[in-house]
């Protein structure tokens, strides 16, 4: 059975539980308003205040519901259940019965996560019919008791064979990483999907609770042990290795041969061989901004491109800035020379960051040895500015400054191994923040967190009044971007609506949305491009849209890792419904699912 014949099965005993949904498509096509996903929980009513034994400041409320087996709608016996909040000081967790029920009490108010796991399993939160999308949290008022929560696991697929080397012979301790293609970010690269496995002695191999999806299967041996003295080379070393293989055994991205898992499904057979190869060495010196050479650290040699397989292997620095890294296989590398410092004695100052001094050269390796590389200073620049907010000067609304962070992320992940960035600045007293960045394109986002940190979005930001939201920003080395607002809001965009294939609502249906404009179809963001499914009765939401121009479209399944790709976006327009949003707009857009 496919995850998709599986999910209409649990949709079907779902629905034939619930009273008839005739009003509902009789609403869709009347183009009445639809409801957020918390109003179409099963819920009690708040239970009434006072009476004997009432105590208005004891946490009295309640969800519970049950976790099922999606594939064979059989309870889900022994799952773990964790329930997160700001509400809650620590998350809680509990474990099913044998009837796969899970029972929360003595809850206070406020807006729950609920997510179910068990071993071997692909854990789903509450909302989701899939591990990719996003989930929904519950609102919770006070005294409520909210009943019937349903969540569901699915077996996740497997992928087993064997790894021989280039004499047929069994390989042991191979380390073999199923790599899922991904369009992120403007751009397709393969990262890592389940957990990396190691074969055994007969160079046997099994990685599982994988989704269901296209991937590429990957195998590399990792060279010995680096060397710890003085990172010098020992006598006699022999250079000779492995270069990591795709199935069915090539080096070549471009030549590897993609495997398809299904729900459930154990692809076997998978076998690759591996290919001998000079493993080469680098070694250089790394100097700091003033040209002396820095005399402690380390060194690591971080394997760069669209497949992140290999192994990147680091050396220490020597007292004379120079270092020798060993045991690296043909390809490109980014190595990166970090200073080991000691923390300020006052501890760092708020609103700011401190970043080790740092040194980078990117390299190819083709087998030969590469001696002399000088690794030179990544000047950082600083990012000044501000949070500022569209709540109408109501002051009591904003998140406390301590709640608020701010960071900078890589466009190109391959510069997201350079380490000035990803600790996020804390926001003044002011709202004022000072962020050290490295000189390369950027994007900012800013975070709120606990319990006064709820409920805002990033409508915005601005350098000197320029929107640079979705197109980033570059810092030239020892330069300073000054002027930049982050502006966060309380009254994100709503887009909801009902889905119907002919005159019958379409539960458990995608709804994407994404640019009408092409030339944003390379921007990669929750503000830019959405992507939800409809519930039991055929309603979908979606927040935190940017203001622009829009197309929607309904389809019954999608590839939810590539769907973003331009060249699916393309296919789809022509279906879609064009549509325009406003800074806070709510707007209702039913659609007609396309069929396949």
């Amino acid at each position: 059975m496919s995850f998709s014949q599986a999910l209409l099965v649990v949709l079907a005993v779902f629905l034939a539980a619930r009273p008839s949904n005739a009003f509902a498509a009789a609403r869709f096509l009347h183009g009445d308003r639809t409801v957020a996903p918390e109003e179409s929980q099963s819920a009690r009513p708040p239970a009434p205040r006072g009476g004997p034994g009432a105590d208005e400041s004891s946490p009295s409320g309640r969800i519970r519901g049950r976790v099922m087996i999606g594939d064979s709608m059989q309870p889900a016996r022994r799952a773990t259940v964790r329930l997160t909040s700001s509400s809650l000081r620590e998350p809680r967790a509990i474990t099913t019965d044998l009837e796969g029920r899970f029972d929360f009490t003595l809850l206070p108010p406020g807006r729950y996560s609920v997510a179910a796991s068990k071993a071997g399993y692909l854990g789903l939160a509450a909302g989701q019919t899939r591990p990719s999308m996003a989930p929904q949290s519950i609102r919770l008022a006070d005294r409520q008791e909210i009943d019937s929560v349903a969540l569901f696991i699915f077996r996740g697929g497997a992928v087993e064979g064997r790894v021989v080397d280039e004499f047929g012979e069994p390989l042991a301790n191979a380390s073999v990483t199923v790599l899922q293609s991904l369009f992120r970010q403007g751009r397709r690269r393969l990262v890592a999907a389940g957990q990396r496995a190691q074969t055994n002695d007969l160079g046997e191999y099994r990685v599982f609770a994988l989704t269901p999806g296209l991937y590429v299967v990957s195998a590399s041996v990792p060279p010995g042990m680096p060397e710890t003295e003085n990172a010098s080379q020992t006598l006699g070393e022999d250079p000779s290795g492995m270069a990591p293989v795709f199935f069915p055994g090539t080096t070549e991205l471009a030549e590897a041969t993609p495997v398809t898992v299904s729900a459930g499904q154990t692809v076997s057979s998978i076998n690759l061989a591996m290919l001998g190869t000079r493993l080469a060495r680098v070694s250089g010196m790394a100097v700091d901004r003033q040209g002396a050479p820095i005399a402690s650290g380390s060194v690591s040699a971080i394997p760069r491109g669209r497949a992140q397989n290999g192994f990147s292997r680091s050396a220490a620095l020597r007292p004379d800035g120079q270092f020798r890294i060993t045991g690296l296989a043909p390809g490109d590398y980014t190595l990166v020379a970090s200073a080991r410092v000691a923390p300020p004695a006052g501890g760092a100052t708020a609103g700011s960051t401190v970043r080790p001094e740092t040194s980078i050269a990117i390299v190819t390796i083709d087998g030969n040895d590469i001696d002399g590389v000088r690794l030179t200073p990544l000047v950082p620049g600083s990012v000044r500015g501000r949070i500022v907010f569209d709540d109408g000067g109501d002051v009591g609304r904003r998140p406390q400054p301590a709640s608020v962070r701010v960071l900078a992320e890589a466009i190109d992940p391959d510069d997201a191994v350079l380490g000035q960035f990803g600790v996020p600045a804390e926001a003044g007293t002011d709202f004022r923040f000072t962020l050290q960045v490295p000189p390369v394109a950027l994007t900012l986002r800013a975070i709120t967190m606990g319990a006064s940190g709820g409920g805002w979005f990033v409508s915005a930001v601005r350098a000197s009044g320029v929107d640079i939201t979705e197109s980033g920003f570059v810092v030239k080395p020892g330069e300073g971007l000054s002027g930049v607002e982050i502006e966060l809001t309380s009254r994100p965009t709503e887009v909801h609506g009902l889905v119907a294939i002919g005159s019958t609502l379409a539960p458990g249906t995608f709804v994407a949305v994404f640019p009408e404009d092409p030339a944003r179809w390379s921007v990669s963001g929750q503000g830019a491009f959405q992507l939800t499914r409809t519930n039991d009765v055929g309603r979908y939401l979606l927040r935190g849209l940017r203001p622009g121009r829009y197309f929607a479209v309904a389809v019954p399944d999608i590839d939810e890792a590539n769907w973003m790709a331009p060249e699916f976006l393309e296919t789809i327009r022509r279906d879609a419904t064009a549509f325009a949003l406003t800074r806070g707009e709510e707007k209702q857009i039913n659609l007609r699912a396309r069929l396949p």
